[in-house]
């Protein structure tokens, strides 16, 4: 647990964090949830009011609402691409919150910019190689995307768990 407010004066965002913006490119909500997860098993004495409020019981179903309608939206033919400009900048955002959340509560303004910018970095890359990684795996395998698209979710759910077994240590 120690890692998730990192105690060194690091700029750099920690390997969980990178993993949750990966998530966050995936399924935007998903990163949010992990991370909800993860602080609502803290002692309510060790977070932030912040963190207090990103761990709360009516946080947490918002969020669980919305990471279902996520999964379900994404399969749907309708939907815009994650790519394309309005939800790639939502899940910039969600990086880059996810980046500065896992910074050290004391941690220097400029450190908490620097990784909220990294954070919606990554989770942009990973939004555009999911997309092609799906994309391919569709076309090379004759499958309908629905179905890699349901691949996809429990890719999305094994990084999850991995991220909060490697939150909780």
């Amino acid at each position: 647990m120690k890692r998730l407010l990192l105690k060194r004066r690091s700029k750099r965002l920690p390997a969980s964090a990178i993993k949750l913006c990966i998530l966050v490119g995936m399924r935007s909500i998903a990163g949010v949830a992990t991370l909800q997860t993860v602080l609502s098993q803290r002692s309510a004495a060790k977070t932030s009011k912040l963190h207090a409020v990103l761990a709360s019981p009516q946080a947490r179903a918002v969020v669980r609402a919305a990471t279902v309608g996520e999964a379900l939206a994404d399969k749907m033919p309708f939907m815009s691409a994650r790519t394309a400009p309005l939800p790639l900048m939502g899940r910039m955002a969600v990086g880059g919150l996810v980046g500065a959340l896992l910074a050290d509560e004391n941690a220097a303004t400029s450190t908490r910019w620097k990784r909220a910018i990294t954070g919606a970095a990554v989770a942009s890359l990973s939004a555009f190689l999911a997309v092609m990684l799906r994309r391919q795996i569709g076309q090379r395998l004759r499958l309908p995307d629905a179905l890699v698209g349901a691949a996809e979710d429990g890719i999305v759910a094994a990084l999850s768990r991995t991220i909060q077994r490697d939150l909780s240590r």
